[in-house]
């Protein structure tokens, strides 16, 4: 214990208040579309027409290539001519056979006639809508990968299609920290690029564990009118496991160990107190503490190299002031 003419010890001190704090884990990871597709076609042939130009965007259903279909409606056109004509034969059967006029193989060959005549008519149709390439979903199409003239045979790449008005930040969450995220919990996310803070909701946390990593996929749909966010880009994402609304705050300077124990000097009236205390959530250079103090206790954040219990305390500004006003004198 210090004596009683021990000099005072100079510290800074701060009243403790309620504060506003959020518990952060931050991750790395990448930024996706939210749809995106390598656009080829199912059948072969010459493309006929490109309905769009590189890095447009382009709607839902949008004709992005057609190919070449001449000898496809020529075939079609063949078949839709023996398809009226089977179909005139079996409804002039239908009606002969129900006033017994027609034999029944009579009548079951003019129908599987036009069975057949019908099947091949759909077939053709099928194939002829598949030489229309359409744009499954809005977004914007990338470079082009073939030209008008050119033969493309069937899975052959043509063009991609992005959709990226809203992005999707992938990233890798560790197993201990799975317990305190789920679906809905905001996510910031931010690229070395750009200088705002983009924010979103977590909608998808992968069910199995990457038994290497020890860490599950987890996914958050962000925001993209402006397009300013890109798939591909390289992110990282801060996600907020908690949030305190009214928790008692300290620098953590003010913090001091003593063996396994915590503890801070509190000012009372003037004499250091050794206090334990439980620290919380650490937020840059502050941390919680969520047992040992009160709100509006003095608590000293610098100078406690310098403190035993029992010393008595000034406030390093008044103890300036006062070295300044001998030195006047």
């Amino acid at each position: 214990p210090q004596t009683a003419t021990a000099p005072p010890v100079a510290v800074e001190t701060e009243v403790v208040s309620p504060e506003r704090v959020e518990e952060t884990l931050t991750v790395v990871g990448t930024l996706l579309s939210n749809e995106s597709v390598n656009i080829k076609p199912e059948v072969s042939g010459i493309i006929e027409h490109i309905g769009f130009e590189e890095g447009q965007s382009v709607d839902n259903g949008t004709v992005l290539f057609r190919l070449d279909t001449e000898l496809l409606e020529t075939e079609y056109g063949e078949a839709r001519g023996n398809y009226d004509f089977a179909l005139s034969q079996y409804r002039r059967a239908k009606k002969l056979r129900k006033n017994k006029v027609i034999p029944d193989d009579r009548y079951d060959d003019i129908y599987r006639k036009y069975v057949n005549a019908e099947s091949n008519l759909k077939t053709l149709s099928v194939r002829l809508n598949k030489h229309i390439i359409q744009a499954p979903f809005a977004g914007r199409v990338g470079a082009r990968r073939v030209s008008v003239g050119d033969y493309v045979g069937v899975g052959q790449e043509l063009v991609y299609l992005e959709d990226f008005s809203t992005i999707k930040a992938e990233f890798y969450v560790p197993e201990r920290y799975l317990s305190k995220i789920g679906i809905g919990r905001s996510v910031r996310v931010r690229v070395e690029s750009l200088a705002e803070a983009f924010e979103g909701p977590i909608y998808l946390i992968d069910p199995r564990i990457n038994t290497e990593t020890r860490s599950a996929v987890v996914r958050a749909r962000i925001p993209n009118l402006d397009e300013n966010l890109r798939p591909g880009m390289f992110c990282k994402a801060e996600i907020i496991l908690a949030v305190e609304t009214a928790a008692l705050m300290v620098p953590q300077t003010a913090v001091f160990a003593r063996g396994a124990q915590q503890f801070v000097y509190i000012s009372s009236n003037g004499i250091a107190e050794a206090r334990p205390v439980t620290p919380g959530i650490f937020s840059g250079l502050r941390v919680q503490i969520t047992a040992g103090l009160k709100l509006g206790e003095t608590v000293v954040v610098s100078g406690i190299q310098k403190i035993i219990p029992g010393a008595k305390l000034i406030d390093a500004a008044t103890a300036v002031k006062n070295i300044d006003g001998s030195n006047k004198d």
